[in-house]
């Protein structure tokens, strides 16, 4: 049997919350399920591979249980489904589907990306360095003074883009993004 690409009439969800079930059929011609087995991917950190099983009308059926996919951090991540033969394991055929969306577990605090974390780190350092608590601060192996307070105001303003556009990513409000208009007082 040659490998072609598989006719798929139902799609897996487009989005979901971690820790939420999946459950969907596919309908394919040419991977009837008692020749063939399926597995469908999602790309997260760490890998979440949930096995098909064979239905009745000789297609599958796919079902998540939400512990698979409770602890993914939020956002887009690519999908596919690999069919295997069970006669012969060596032939293969890897499908990409579209990615699907991820959004934040709402039962669980949210899982802070890099540039959350980094935005208030500048933050911390901004307003320590404005209060006077501390002449210097270090940001990983940056050390700033307050000579570098506009260099921190222009970072903090890119990594509030950044976070504001993360968060429109994963359905949440954006807490602006835009920059800061500094006035000062004499």
């Amino acid at each position: 049997m040659s490998l072609t690409s598989p006719i798929v009439t139902q799609f897996a969800p487009r989005a979901i919350f971690a820790g939420d079930s999946v459950e969907f059929s596919l309908s394919i011609s040419n991977y009837p399920s008692d020749e063939w087995t399926v597995q469908w991917l999602i790309c997260t950190e760490p890998r979440v591979s949930v096995a098909g099983t064979a239905d009745v009308n000789n297609g599958f059926l796919v079902d998540a249980d939400g512990r698979e996919t409770e602890d993914v951090a939020p956002g887009t991540y690519a999908t596919f489904l690999v069919f295997t033969n069970i006669a012969d394991s060596e032939q293969r055929a890897t499908v990409p589907q579209r990615g699907i969306v991820i959004r934040p577990n709402p039962v669980k605090p949210l899982q802070k990306t890099f540039a959350m974390l980094a935005l208030e780190d500048v933050q911390a350092a901004i307003s320590s360095l404005v209060k006077g608590t501390n002449q210097q601060v270090s940001i990983g192996s940056e050390t700033y003074t307050k000579k570098d307070l506009n260099k921190l105001f222009e970072i903090r303003n890119q990594l509030r883009v950044e976070v504001a556009g993360e968060r429109k990513r994963m359905g949440l409000p954006s807490h602006g993004g835009g920059r800061t208009i500094q006035t000062r007082f004499v």
